[in-house]
Parts: C-alpha cells; structure tokens; sequence
C-alpha cells in the first residue's frame, strides 16, 4: 500500500471519529439534561446535594409537652441539697440530710438555690390539686399529672395559682424563698416528686417523657 492510499484512508477514519465523538457528546448531554428534569420534577435529591448543603439534626423537642423538665428556668439555680438515696456513697448521703432541731432528716426531695427569689415553673402540665401556708416549710403546691405523677414545690415565698388551675408545663407558679425547717440553705426551692405513690428522686425523672417512665 502507498503513502498515497494510506493517506486516503485515514482522513476518512478522522471524520468517522470525529462524527461519532460529536454524537456521544450529544447523547450524553441529554441524559445529563434529562436526569436534571427528573430530579426538578420529583423533588428528589442525590447524595452530592445534600453533601453540598447544610444539614441541621434532628434532636428530641424540647417543646414535647410530655417532656419533664427543672422547676425553674434561672441559669445561677443549681442543686444545693439532693434526695436522699441508700445506695448512694457516704460523702452524697451526707450532702441529703437535713438538721432540724438536733435531728438528722433524710431529704425527700432535691432543693434548688444559688439566687434570689427566683421563678418556680411548672415542670410539666397538670391540675393543682392543693395549696398550703405552712410555717415550717414555706408556702407549698401541690401539682396531679396523668400516668400517676405528682410534683410538690415547697418554700415559696409567693404563690401565683390556685387550687383547681390547671397549668400548662415551664409556666411560672411561685418564687423561691426561705424555710424554718432548713434554715442554712436560705432563699431556695424544695421540690419532691410522687410517682404511682412513692416518692422518686426528681433528678431522675427530669428530661425524661412521662409516657416512658417506669
């Protein structure tokens, strides 16, 4: 074969190639275009996108309303005295005592302190069942919720609800002050929580849904 023929063949070869590049890039364009449509019309995302966005998780809603939450929404509050709890080590025992009279009292509740005259919230939405003005403990209320759940807020120094309110959960219902049975821990809240009849450590069942306590 010739330089001369071998030159007649491979220019035709150049534009078969050329021919068939062109119409591979087109085809390709198309379902590129195509898939775009699809993904416009279906709403449907591919893993790039969402990669190429931002993404916020999905976490418990603090809004549930069966949500148990503190009984005060003050950040300075913190535990000045917990529940009493036998199995606890000595050292914790110890800090869940209460003197009164030459007399050591275990703690049925956990008290709240560290600011002034603070607000009381309700931790989770019931009936207030009682009232009372009680010179050793304070002004006391007493909250019935469903699925056998009662909340006891002790040493009020103000009462803002009375019996047969019914009160929505994280709504003020007092303010904070001092007793005459625990005299050291000051301006404070005493707060105790009863469930199915039995008192209960409150911090346990703080953030906790009321459905899935057991």
């Amino acid at each position: 074969m010739t330089k001369k023929d071998l030159k007649s063949l491979i220019i035709p070869m150049l534009y078969v190639i050329i021919v068939v590049m062109l119409v591979s890039s087109i085809y390709f364009m198309q379902r590129i275009l195509q898939r775009e449509d699809i993904r416009n019309q279906s709403g449907f995302i591919y893993g790039r996108d969402i990669l190429s966005k931002d993404i916020t998780p999905v976490i418990a809603n603090p809004d549930d309303e069966d949500l148990i939450i503190k009984p005060y929404i003050n950040d300075d509050v913190k535990i000045v005295k917990y529940f009493y709890d036998e199995k606890a080590d000595i050292t914790k025992q110890q800090q869940s005592l209460i003197f009164h009279e030459d007399t050591y009292i275990q703690n049925s509740g956990v008290d709240y302190g560290g600011a002034k005259n603070f607000d009381i919230v309700a931790s989770l939405g019931g009936v207030v069942t009682n009232i009372e003005e009680d010179n050793l403990l304070g002004n006391i209320i007493e909250i019935k919720h469903t699925n056998d759940l009662v909340t006891i807020y002790q040493s009020l120094s103000e009462v803002k609800v009375k019996i047969g309110d019914t009160v929505t959960k994280g709504q003020v219902i007092g303010k904070s002050g001092p007793s005459n049975i625990d005299k050291e821990l000051e301006d404070h809240l005493h707060f105790e929580m009863y469930y199915k009849g039995q008192v209960v450590d409150p911090e346990k069942f703080i953030g906790k849904n009321k459905n899935e306590l057991e």
